[in-house]
């Protein structure tokens, strides 16, 4: 493999040329930047997987901006145009590795169905796969090292797949079919209402469907039960608040339907992996 360093990076590991037996690898590395680092608009030829280790990065992908904090990461499918727009203030770490991800999706993987920019959270899990992968970067080729790589791509496919499957991650992107219709309702409402202090049985009064029935097709269809995707819709509202807002965070837990502040830093903890003092410090 090839060694990379682009300028302006404080440390870090950028491999390129593929090893000659796993062509599907097109590159993966590690970098330090500091703040003003920049990445300009560009495609990847192959699914590219990016992990926020340290610090906090804004990205556009066609007229949206998405932000990728400490712990969570993102995917961006082939041919698809993004770039960075800032970094927060600090040090930044991340990781990144481009592959022809569909060679090892399952059989009835979502991927196969999605296009585009898509942010998760709660990727921590991802990091482990990325030092295995800069730990083979670093040795000569030799016997195994090409059934190892093969075998890393095939687990943080899996992961990635999994991300999209598992409740607890985070995902709210769409699935690209039509949701049934009192789910779509319900969706709206949690989206656009995040500080009210939802109920299922209102919820489900709303949009004419009994509860129960509700949450187990809101859960098919979007990864997770209404109430945990009322969570994440007020987390990601809390984030713009801190970041566009002076308001204190007293105010903004009590206007997003937390019942203290002790609850909403621990929530806001659990999805994002800061509290939400450290989180307003370090955005630019």
């Amino acid at each position: 493999m090839k060694f990379v360093r682009p300028k302006g990076v404080l440390s870090g590991v950028w491999y390129s040329n593929p090893h000659p037996e796993v062509t599907e690898l097109r590159q993966f590395g590690e970098f330090w930047t500091p703040h003003g680092w920049s990445v300009g608009s560009h495609v990847h030829n192959c699914w590219e997987i990016y992990y926020q280790s340290q610090g906090h990065s804004t990205w556009q992908w066609k007229d949206k901006t998405f932000t990728v904090d400490t712990g969570q990461g993102y995917f961006v499918s082939p041919k698809t145009p993004h770039k960075l727009l800032r970094f927060s203030k600090g040090t930044q770490r991340f990781f990144f590795a481009e592959w022809d991800l569909p060679k090892w999706c399952t059989d009835d993987s979502p991927l196969k169905e999605l296009s585009g920019f898509h942010v998760i959270s709660n990727a921590q899990s991802l990091e482990p796969y990325f030092r295995l992968l800069l730990t083979e970067g670093n040795r000569q080729p030799g016997l195994r090292q090409s059934h190892i790589l093969r075998h890393l791509l095939a687990m943080m496919t899996l992961q990635t797949e999994r991300f999209l499957e598992d409740p607890q991650s985070g995902f709210l992107q769409k699935k690209l079919s039509e949701p049934p219709r009192g789910v779509g309702q319900a969706q709206v409402l949690l989206e656009d209402h995040p500080g009210h202090d939802w109920k299922l049985d209102e919820l489900g009064r709303l949009v004419g469907m009994a509860p129960n029935y509700l949450s187990t097709v809101f859960a098919r269809t979007f990864g997770m039960p209404p109430m945990r995707y009322l969570l994440l819709c007020r987390i990601k509202r809390a984030k713009d608040l801190l970041k566009e807002s002076e308001l204190s965070i007293t105010t903004i837990a009590h206007e997003l339907g937390f019942s203290s502040i002790q609850h909403f830093s621990m929530r806001f903890k659990e999805v994002t992996g800061e509290s939400p003092s450290v989180f307003r410090k370090t955005i630019v």
